[in-house]
């Protein structure tokens, strides 16, 4: 091979490196700004869903099924079921994702959480309305012989997500409720000791982490899940109360999309599954 040749091929090698680093990064931006944007909706638009957006749905369910190994469906426009689940507290729900999995999977409700809430931003930032909504649909929506179905998605187009968040926005916790320290084998609670998070006890990365997790939804808007920082070895975790009562089922679910929101705030890693388990950076 020509000196030539091989410096085309070398041209060609950095040039897709860069493509592929700026769509990674756009990305990264977008669904940043898409947790600040996102807002539970309970009152859709009557307009249905366009072609382009229900590609859209049908794409992110179809990528995330392949590497979560979930079986989320998309169910679009079924006025039957609909009426049949009975959504009181909204108005125009047309479409919904039904997030459900392998039965038995330890790691469902996490990985339910984890990949939905993936989905929601990704449709956040394309202006279309989502909310979580927990409760026994099992009576109206059929599900196949060894799956559960955790919770559903509703989906649909809205009004301005700005003005809805600023209308509806739940009180959240401070940053200092969210995070605790363990330090020479004692855990220390910010808050508990009269202490800001603003004073340096962890890396500044976990702020933005933070952050991004005070955003994320939760069941009752209970805003469980708690990020955990070791600093005899700099490791990061995330965790909830485990417990399968009415007021606390969903706090994996909650795990999960703390976990994703984290992630993305950061932009530095990846959680493992599991209750607990610890943040590797990349």
């Amino acid at each position: 091979m020509s000196k030539r040749n091989k410096s085309v091929i070398l041209v060609l090698i950095l040039m897709t490196t860069l493509i592929v680093s700026c769509f990674s990064y756009e990305r990264s931006v977008s669904l940043k700004a898409a947790i600040s944007a996102r807002e539970a909706v309970r009152d859709f638009s009557p307009i249905p869903l366009t072609t382009e957006s229900k590609e859209l749905i049908n794409k992110l369910v179809e990528e995330v099924n392949y590497k979560s190994r979930l079986t989320i469906e998309f169910i679009e426009d079924n006025k039957d079921i609909v009426d049949s689940a009975s959504f009181p507290r909204f108005s125009n729900v047309r479409s919904m994702l039904v997030m459900k999995g392998i039965k038995g999977d330890e790691d469902l409700k996490e990985k339910v959480g984890y990949y939905g809430e993936e989905i929601v931003l990704n449709l956040v930032s394309r202006d279309l309305g989502t909310c979580w909504v927990g409760g026994d649909f099992h009576r109206v929506i059929e599900v196949p012989e060894g799956e559960e179905l955790v919770c559903l998605i509703l989906v649909g187009n809205t009004y301005n997500l700005v003005e809805n968040k600023a209308i509806t926005n739940r009180d959240r916790k401070p940053l200092s409720d969210r995070i605790t320290i363990e330090k020479d084998e004692e855990e220390v609670d910010l808050e508990s000791i009269g202490k800001m998070v603003s004073v340096r006890e962890y890396p500044k990365w976990i702020d933005y982490g933070l952050e991004a997790v005070v955003e994320a939804p939760s069941a009752m808007n209970s805003q469980n899940p708690m990020v955990n920082y070791n600093a005899n070895d700099n490791t990061v975790t995330m965790s909830v109360e485990e417990s399968d009562d009415d007021m606390n089922q969903f706090n994996l679910v909650d795990l999960g999309i703390a976990k994703k929101h984290f992630e993305v705030g950061t932009g530095k890693g990846h959680f493992e599954l599991g209750n607990g388990a610890k943040f590797i950076l990349n």
